[in-house]
């Protein structure tokens, strides 16, 4: 048993990550940032977007087929770089077929800061015809939230999201489809020492950001109020837990 559970921990990563996570424990409990934002346009500006102070142009290229089955919607892509909380803007153009859109804009975030509305919103208004196809937003839990890729695995629900790859990589799981209505990824990031879950929302989610759909029950006691035997477990191996779990994750989605 002992070698068992040895190899299922160099496997997933569950030492290495815990200990990832306790070289950082002044971290935040969760912040919760916008980290990726995508939508279509009928027109773009790009010479008012290049005088936005930071930002410059950078590649602009072929678009290359992954496969030869592959569809390709687009056959150019435009990069662009920005010293805002905007890390890169990728601009599609030249669509394939005359149902498409005729751009496709990808702002990616700098992962500290995440996506600031007002950079967002800086691009927006200088895109005509602008509609939302896909939002992603980061939920960084810090050490003294206890939560880890073995805590999600154990502990979250996703609605009707299927398991995709949990427990197969290393620190690294998924739920869902990347084209489907959601698409979750929980993962250790190293470079910030934080436990990421990232919700991947699609055009065909029924809300892109609605409260009603997120619910944090108080999993820290049992029906009689004491202390549920895992997070016993969890003090005894010293892993922090959330004591007020359903408090704190509401204020948490409250802030955001």
């Amino acid at each position: 048993m002992q070698l068992a559970l040895s190899s299922l921990d160099r496997r997933l990563g569950l030492s290495w990550e815990r200990a990832g996570l306790a070289k950082a424990r002044n971290t935040p409990v969760c912040v919760v940032r916008l980290d990726r934002l995508e939508f279509t346009a009928t027109g773009i500006a790009k010479k008012q977007i290049l005088d936005i102070p930071g930002f410059r142009s950078g590649n602009n290229h072929f678009v290359r087929r992954k496969g030869p089955e592959n569809f390709l919607p687009y056959r150019r892509v435009a990069n662009f770089e920005s010293d805002t909380s905007i890390r890169k803007m990728d601009v599609l153009y030249e669509p394939t077929a005359p149902w498409i859109a005729p751009f496709k804009v990808t702002l990616i975030s700098h992962d500290k800061t995440g996506l600031q509305p007002g950079d967002a919103l800086s691009i927006l208004e200088l895109l005509p015809g602008a509609k939302v196809i896909r939002i992603e937003v980061a939920f960084d839990f810090g050490y003294s939230a206890g939560v880890d890729g073995a805590w999600v695995r154990s502990h979250s629900l996703f609605s009707k999201a299927r398991r995709n790859q949990v427990g197969i990589r290393r620190s690294w799981d998924a739920w869902g489809s990347r084209r489907g209505a959601k698409f979750v990824r929980s993962y250790y990031k190293k470079e910030l020492k934080i436990h990421r879950l990232e919700l991947q929302l699609n055009r065909n989610s029924p809300s892109f950001w609605n409260q009603r759909h997120f619910r944090f029950p108080a999993a820290d006691v049992n029906s009689s109020g004491e202390p549920h035997p895992v997070c016993r477990n969890r003090q005894r191996k010293n892993i922090p837990s959330l004591a007020n779990g359903r408090a704190l994750g509401e204020q948490i989605l409250a802030n955001s």
